[in-house]
């Protein structure tokens, strides 16, 4: 995930790199509009791929880190070990939820990075990938649409 934190005018700090959350919460919202910073990466859909992460899954991963008494390190990647591409994340939300979103593209942000994927020797070595970024949308969906349901009331 590109954290890419902005200050806003009122000096508050906010992260625009919480992809999955944004256009969950935008379809939520009935804002069928999502922001695509380039097209012209260097990847195969010239889209930003990105190594997505279930938060449960990053929970567990660290509570057998803790609880592994062979493991001596400091440092080790957690991740699926495969890229998805922001717009195949798109793709598969506007399946789940039967609409489409209007892509708004944007010029390409300074320094962003293309790909972005974890070395998953230590995480897990059975990942799907269709199955787990779908696993992913589920639950981040469910997520979010409690919260709302939450704050309202």
């Amino acid at each position: 995930m590109l954290l890419d934190l902005k200050k806003k005018k009122s000096g508050q700090v906010y992260n625009n790199g919480q992809f999955i959350k944004t256009i969950i919460r935008n379809y939520l919202k009935k804002k069928m509009s999502v922001k695509i910073f380039g097209n012209k990466h260097h990847t195969d859909d010239g889209y930003c791929h990105r190594d997505f992460v279930n938060v449960n899954d990053i929970t567990n991963f660290i509570i057998k880190m803790i609880t592994n008494k062979k493991i001596n390190t400091n440092i080790i990647n957690c991740g699926s070990g495969f890229g998805t591409s922001i717009i195949q994340i798109i793709k598969i939300l506007e399946k789940f939820i039967g609409l489409k979103f209007k892509i708004q593209l944007k010029k390409k942000r300074k320094g962003e990075i293309g790909s972005i994927v974890s070395n998953k020797n230590f995480f897990n070595n059975k990942i799907k990938k269709k199955e787990y970024i779908n696993k992913i949308l589920r639950q981040s969906l469910i997520w979010e649409e409690h919260l709302i349901k939450k704050k309202n009331g």
